[in-house]
């Protein structure tokens, strides 16, 4: 027994120093590889139907509702380079202005969209089929303008699935809708 005791102690040690496999949300080469890039707007619905463009016709489907969200709005940009993972979701903010010379709902226009972008940390779950994105300075400083999304799914097919309250402005004023949107990749390029 005593000649056995060396022999375990070794056999342990030896295979205490041996490279440990990465777990697949800790794995930054492949997460990368499967991930990094810049991903194109596929779709973005709400819940409820809403009148962004003022044609008189409420519509669920963002993509008639506001015209430039399939531009450089629709953009996602997964960065994923040594130990940081950046999340940045374009999205467009209308540029709204008062007419002074109406007394109506209508005296508040939208004058066109300008592009906002907050990039923000996230992490992969254990399955890597979410990611989690945390919430960044940018919530305290204006969270309706900024919101962090409720869920991202990691879809097949290099595809991401993004769910966030966003607020928008419509002819009855400023509310809040759930926004999904998928994206596809189409460049690895950043």
């Amino acid at each position: 027994m005593r000649k056995l005791i060396p022999v375990l102690v070794a056999a342990g040690a030896l295979t205490s120093c041996q490279k440990s496999t990465p777990e697949p949300s800790e794995d930054t080469m492949a997460l990368h590889d499967q991930f990094h890039g810049k991903y194109r707007l596929v779709s973005a619905t709400t819940e409820t139907a809403v009148d962004l463009n003022r044609d008189g016709q409420a519509s669920k489907d963002l993509l008639k509702e506001i015209p430039d969200l399939t531009l450089s709005a629709g953009q996602l940009i997964l960065l994923i380079q040594n130990n940081a993972k950046l999340f940045n979701q374009f999205w467009p903010q209308p540029n709204v202005t008062r007419d002074y010379q109406q007394n109506s709902p209508d005296s508040l226009t939208v004058q066109g969209y300008a592009d906002q972008m907050t990039p923000r940390y996230f992490s992969f779950d254990k399955s890597v089929t979410h990611l989690v994105v945390e919430p960044g300075p940018a919530i305290s400083v204006d969270g309706d303008r900024f919101p962090v999304p409720e869920e991202v799914t990691l879809e097949g097919n290099e595809q991401i699935r993004v769910v966030v309250n966003r607020r928008v402005f419509t002819r009855q004023g400023w509310r809040f809708v759930r926004i999904t949107t998928r994206y596809k990749r189409y460049t690895i390029i950043t």
